[in-house]
């Protein structure tokens, strides 16, 4: 059906019904994305939602709008990419500099996790603005990007999990405080998680990052200064994610509540995230295997 789409608008202006039928559609796919300004649900339904649930809305249905975006944009309206890659490029900026100014401010880390989550889809719009203004690695760098967040956010979510395992823990900050003391492979992970996040080297996130940001800059134009905004973004992102990290190793444990412990599954679950996290950004082979699902999808 892709196929026929993209024939059909190849063929000269879109009809009016068409046009306002992909407009629609679009909407609802950035709604499922959380991209500005179809945003507002998120944070509520994050803090909201039952850990375990709040770590699949993190992912499941932002890497499967995505899925969905790239059958659309990239199968069906390839061929009129120069008329929605305007609309991409605001979108990717209004996404990743709202979400990162609003979790600056939070201190609730279910909440924060939320507005961040809001800035990484700008981020993997950053990716098809890329493609869209002509950088065929934009693909690329959205599928590695999907991939290297599903490792670090689920790790995340899943250490709030185990520690709201415990008898009246909140996810505030204050939750933190000692962390790295009183469960030093907690707070070690945790910190890999968001360093991971923040796109700090070695992990995937930075390389995440950098394929988006490095499309966008070979796409030129319009495009990098859409880069130099992710950078900058980026490296606002640190102070909230590296905020958790100073209260995990700086600040005194509250109260006197014990160690947490997860179960078996639980430790095999953090066990694989981290892993990814890690292989990713030091194995070169995914970043193949992106290119290669890229070239597929591009046909």
């Amino acid at each position: 059906m892709a196929l026929a789409l993209a024939r059909v608008v190849a063929g000269g202006p879109l009809a009016p019904g068409l046009a306002m039928g992909l407009a629609f559609m679009s909407a609802g796919v950035a709604f499922k994305m959380a991209a500005v300004p179809f945003h507002y649900w998120t944070p509520d339904a994050y803090q909201g939602s039952p850990t375990p649930v709040t770590a699949y809305l993190s992912v499941g249905p932002k890497v499967g709008a995505f899925a969905i975006a790239l059958r659309l944009f990239v199968g069906a309206l390839g061929p009129v990419k120069a008329d929605w890659l305007p609309v991409v490029i605001l979108l990717a900026a209004a996404t990743m500099t709202l979400g990162n100014l609003v979790a600056i401010s939070q201190d609730n880390v279910k909440r924060m996790l939320a507005y961040s989550s809001i800035a990484h889809t700008g981020y993997l719009l950053v990716g098809l603005a890329a493609y869209a203004g002509g950088e065929r690695s934009g693909l690329a760098a959205i599928l590695f990007y999907g991939a290297a967040y599903t490792f670090m956010n689920m790790g995340a979510f899943a250490i709030i999990a185990a520690l709201q395992r415990r008898p009246g823990v909140s996810s505030q900050i204050s939750t933190f405080a000692g962390l790295g003391r009183r469960d030093p492979w907690l707070g070690l992970l945790m910190a890999i998680f968001l360093l991971s996040l923040t796109g700090i080297p070695p992990f995937a996130g930075f390389w995440a990052k950098a394929y988006v940001i490095l499309a966008a800059v070979q796409a030129g134009g319009w495009l990098t200064v859409l880069a130099i905004l992710a950078m900058i973004n980026a490296a606002g992102a640190a102070f909230y994610y590296l905020r958790v990290v100073v209260y995990m190793y700086m600040r005194d444990p509250v109260g006197d509540a014990p160690a947490a412990k997860p179960g078996l599954l639980f430790r095999l679950g953090l066990a694989v995230t981290c892993a990814g996290t890690l292989l990713m950004g030091l194995i070169p082979i995914f970043l193949t295997a992106a290119t290669n699902a890229a070239s597929t999808l591009h046909g």
